[in-house]
């Protein structure tokens, strides 16, 4: 068993134990804890990767802007939480460091990088998981919105 999920089947053991819920809402009280320990872990993650590169602002504001997206925009999901922590660290580590590089790197080039990070939203938007299926008018919906939010950020970069 992994160490999130087994140290979230203790924490809801205890609060069923203690009495603070019920036995019938266990599976709720276990997910509910993973999804706090799994969001409490990538906050510590951002902090020490924005620590890392002196850059804990962008490395927050990358964060708030990757989770807005991902709520619309979809796409991998990992098998486990380490793995998702590791893919998600390394794409952190990525982009902290394109940020110190941007300096380097003529406007036109981050233009048509951001040009193209817009086309393939608008393309590919929004893309589904067995797990989080979408009706086709939520899917319309959530296209809608990515396009909007990326056409912003676009605009921000241009």
């Amino acid at each position: 068993m992994h160490v999130i999920t087994s140290l979230a089947n203790s924490i809801a053991h205890f609060f069923v134990k203690k009495g603070w819920g019920r036995d019938e809402k266990y599976e709720i009280y276990r997910y509910g804890c993973e999804v706090i320990l799994s969001a409490l872990i990538t906050l510590v993650l951002v902090a020490v990767c924005g620590f890392l590169f002196q850059m804990e602002g962008a490395a927050f504001l990358f964060y708030i802007t990757f989770l807005i997206l991902r709520r619309y925009c979809g796409g991998y999901h990992a098998g486990t939480y380490l793995k998702c922590n590791m893919i998600f660290t390394v794409t952190m580590l990525l982009v902290l460091f394109g940020i110190m590089q941007c300096e380097k790197i003529p406007i036109i080039v981050l233009v048509i990088t951001a040009c193209f990070s817009f086309l393939v939203i608008a393309k590919l938007s929004p893309i589904t998981h067995k797990d989080k299926p979408l009706t086709e008018p939520e899917a319309q919906l959530y296209r809608k919105i990515a396009i909007s939010i990326s056409g912003v950020l676009l605009s921000l970069v241009a």
